[in-house]
């Protein structure tokens, strides 16, 4: 086997398949098509012109059997719960219905359009809005402030790049919402090639650092926590070198070393936990265990339906909450 063939990523990557990655994961949480366009009509259009592309062009075993089966299956079941909440509701949201299975649809979709390049040309996406980011968080973290010349009123996006203001405006939010959803993305990135990172770094190198570099810049605690919990698994189950007894337990020692002497993660953590602790069940914390603590409440009052997806249903008994 050649070296190139060694790579993960050792098939083409046409400019048209980052632009249709970029396109799908702007339904995943970019700040602009959240503000701004209407999710139902626009996964519609999505879905509308991944059928188009579908039809008119070959992309190996598009309609595989097993994908078509297990969507199916998926699509199904969540159609079998909606009857079900609206049984117990009396009401549920249709049009949160609708967008909801045709978000999985066009995500089925993507899965089938790339086939087994899906992962790379995911990869290659990333890097690009990473890439993108690193100069305007630079800006950012130095000035304090927007980009002159660019319109940071519109959901403080320009649509490949967003920020927040305050102390969270020297974090990098890069291509989505918030700092910790970029930093779970780039971290998913890297899951994607769990068995093969060692040679995913060998042939990607500048890619793989931009990467690392922006999940730098995001200071998100799940993130770089993830990322810490991602190469520890690694070096124990999937590192064939004999140094993975040497590198383990350097990397243990590093992360606790950064953990409890970088305040926003150490601090953060702990104070997080501590409070979340003190709470009652039904009680609310914007916090992530503040969230699942909360959670918990209506978990235990419909452990087999759910409660729906529109906050009517979701928050019934806390509505409060849906006016803050």
């Amino acid at each position: 086997m050649s070296a190139d063939q060694c790579n993960p990523i050792n098939y083409t990557i046409s400019k048209k398949d980052c632009i249709l990655m970029i396109l799908f994961l702007s339904l995943c949480g970019n700040n602009f098509v959240l503000t701004y366009l209407p999710s139902f009509l626009y996964v519609s259009i999505v879905f509308v012109l991944l059928f188009k592309i579908a039809c008119n062009q070959s992309y190996g075993n598009i309609f595989d059997i097993q994908l078509k089966s297990g969507a199916k299956t998926i699509c199904l079941t969540w159609i079998f719960l909606f009857v079900l909440q609206y049984l117990v509701f009396e009401w549920n949201t249709f049009p949160g219905i609708v967008n909801h299975l045709s978000k999985f649809i066009v995500g089925v979709w993507f899965l089938a359009l790339f086939g087994y390049r899906f992962c790379g040309v995911f990869f290659n996406a990333m890097y690009v809005v990473s890439f993108i980011s690193l100069p305007f968080w630079l800006v950012q973290f130095f000035t304090r402030h927007g980009v002159p010349g660019f319109d940071w009123s519109l959901g403080k996006t320009i649509v490949l790049y967003s920020y927040r203001e305050g102390i969270d405006i020297v974090r990098n939010c890069g291509f989505f919402w918030e700092p910790g959803a970029m930093g779970g993305y780039i971290v998913f990135t890297f899951l994607l090639f769990f068995d093969d990172l060692e040679l995913l770094y060998k042939f990607n190198k500048k890619k793989c650092i931009v990467l690392f570099m922006t999940l730098l810049s995001t200071q998100s605690t799940g993130g770089y926590v993830n990322f810490g919990m991602l190469i520890i698994v690694y070096i124990l189950f999937s590192m064939k070198s004999r140094l993975k007894y040497a590198l383990l337990p350097m990397v243990i020692i590093g992360g606790l070393y950064v953990y409890q002497g970088t305040d926003f993660l150490s601090k953060k953590i702990e104070s997080q936990n501590e409070s979340a602790m003190e709470m009652k069940i039904g009680e609310f914390s914007s916090t992530r265990v503040g969230t699942v603590m909360f959670d918990l409440y209506y978990i235990q009052k419909h452990p087999l339906i759910g409660n729906g997806l529109h906050e009517k249903t979701r928050l019934v008994d806390h509505p409060y909450l849906v006016k803050m």
